[in-house]
């Protein structure tokens, strides 16, 4: 009898650590059953991801964790692991990424667009992953296009925010400099 694609405790939440301040490691396994058979891939406690690698002017729409994380690690592992032990391909673990947010409930568009950068992303990673991506062009150029102009605005105002936000940042620790210069000390 075969499982249907999905977490072996799909409504758990992820035990995880902080290792820096950009990755974070995994204190309790991830299973995903694959929906061949009785076949899955399981995260192993410790493995360490950076969650959802979205640019951050797009965090505002995909930030790097939310009802998808089980998806994203088991994505970086496959990605990290089982891809360079020739375990899986690009395009099945971009597949096994979809099924994931899927069986999560992750909604349509939402789903649809990560798969689709995941995808895109593998134009850029060496010959293989680009010869598998062509299986998918057909189905990944409507959801880019329908997305670049929804993403494009958030991600222009998000990235002036954050520009003005650094400058103004540096002038405010110039000022708190000068100002410690100026302090009179203590001579007792």
């Amino acid at each position: 009898m075969s499982r249907p694609p999905g977490f072996e405790s799909p409504s758990a939440p992820i035990a995880m650590t902080m290792s820096t301040p950009t990755r974070w490691g995994l204190l309790d396994r991830i299973r995903f059953y694959t929906g061949d058979g009785e076949e899955y891939v399981e995260v192993p406690p410790g493995f360490e991801c950076d969650l959802a690698s979205s640019p951050s002017p797009l965090w505002a729409l995909f930030p790097p964790y939310g009802v998808y994380l089980a998806a994203v690690w088991l994505h970086d592992y496959c990605y990290r692991v089982l891809i360079p032990a020739g375990k899986m391909t690009y395009r099945g673990a971009d597949a096994m990424f979809l099924a994931a947010m899927t069986s999560l409930g992750v909604p349509v568009l939402r789903r649809r667009s990560m798969w689709a950068a995941v995808r895109l992303a593998g134009l850029f990673r060496g010959r293989a992953a680009r010869e598998q991506w062509w299986g998918d062009a057909r189905f990944v150029f409507p959801v880019a296009l329908l997305m670049v102009p929804l993403t494009a605005g958030a991600a222009v105002v998000t990235a002036v925010t954050l520009a003005v936000y650094a400058a103004l940042e540096h002038v405010v620790e110039a000022a708190a400099r000068i100002a410690d210069r100026r302090k009179p000390t203590d001579t007792t």
